[in-house]
């Protein structure tokens, strides 16, 4: 017969194994993961595509360092807590503004990137807003229609100066002058889409990129996914290889470019892969410059019939510019029909 409490004092014992057999599990697996992004980086399309998400995969330390404070285990406490502070090492800077005050005699520039989306329902309370910013330049994906085909006087009005791919593709609208103007076939698809421009502005010259990147997926399947259920269909044609070869494409380009410049639109890049920091070894991110927190911007679950308070997820539309400019704010804009959150940046352009 055993004794008074004995059933109970083996049940804790046995779920004190188990919390400690899972602390363990989350721990090596958490650092198996950090290993093999730094080895094989975004080399394989499993860890490519893990690596979209890698700041969730900190956040059951919020839950799993205290269990393991409170079980009094000091090896994985410590493990735990190593971890944490990998964590707040890599993503802790992106909640603390770093912009510095631009020179007295700098020009101020307010650029805005949006992805429209091309069937968008409420393009009136999206053109209202885009005049709210009072921005200098707009660079718009996946245009619709009625912006394309100029039905919206004030904001012809306001930006007399457009350069438009054609509906659904990149659209270009400036307060200032444009002093040349390129539509280019970027992606080899056949479709001239992305625009090149440069505007003289107080003097200076700046060019301007418009880009829509290729989405991430490729010709194949790498295992049974019913189309209906899009979530599991786009991983299992997860395939970036064309997007970056887009990216690089960008690179080389940037490499003959004399006047300062501005990158921005839809990257189709979570800036969580590896292939971010080819991009920001030879531009500065606005929203890393000056931004606070992730900036999300994508994907807006208001458009796809979900409450509008679900957050966004990926940051995947960007600002970049070229050395020459210093950001002195980047904000997100609000939801406006897209499952794309449009993205505001204030640039200064110190005088030559």
């Amino acid at each position: 017969m055993p004794f008074p409490g004995y059933a109970g004092t083996m049940n804790t014992g046995l779920l004190l194994k188990l919390g400690l057999l899972l602390l363990w599990a989350y721990a090596v697996g958490l650092g198996g993961y950090i290993a093999a992004r730094v080895i094989i980086g975004d080399g394989y399309w499993l860890l490519s595509f893990a690596n979209n998400f890698a700041p969730y995969y900190f956040l059951p330390l919020v839950v799993a360092l205290p269990a393991a404070l409170v079980m009094r285990r000091r090896v994985i406490s410590s493990t735990l807590g190593v971890l944490l502070l990998l964590a707040v090492g890599w993503y802790g800077p992106r909640f603390v503004p770093q912009a510095a005050a631009p020179a007295a005699n700098s020009t101020t520039l307010t650029v805005v990137t949006f992805n429209m989306f091309g069937e968008n329902e409420t393009v009136r309370e999206a053109v209202n807003w885009l005049l709210t910013t009072d921005a200098d330049v707009i660079l718009l994906q996946e245009t619709p229609a009625p912006i394309y085909f100029r039905e919206y006087d004030d904001l012809n009005d306001a930006y007399p100066h457009q350069v438009a791919a054609h509906p659904w593709g990149d659209t270009l609208l400036s307060r200032h002058p444009l002093a040349t103007e390129t539509i280019y076939d970027r992606t080899g698809d056949g479709h001239a889409s992305d625009v090149r421009a440069t505007l003289l502005i107080n003097g200076q010259t700046i060019t301007i990129y418009n880009v829509h990147m290729s989405i991430p997926l490729g010709p194949r399947q790498r295992f049974p996914a019913p189309p209906q259920n899009p979530g599991i269909y786009m991983i299992s044609r997860y395939d970036d290889t064309e997007r970056n070869r887009q990216i690089d494409s960008l690179l080389d380009v940037l490499a003959d470019e004399t006047r300062p410049y501005i990158v921005a639109g839809d990257f189709n890049m979570s800036d969580n892969v590896v292939k971010y920091h080819d991009i920001a070894a030879v531009m500065v991110d606005a929203q890393r410059e000056a931004g606070t927190g992730m900036g999300h911007t994508w994907p807006v679950m208001g458009a796809r019939r979900f409450p509008v308070w679900v957050p966004t997820a990926l940051r995947i539309d960007y600002i970049w510019h070229s050395g020459d400019f210093i950001t002195t704010h980047s904000y997100r804009g609000p939801y406006l029909g897209s499952d794309h959150l449009p993205v505001v940046a204030t640039l200064a352009l110190p005088a030559p």
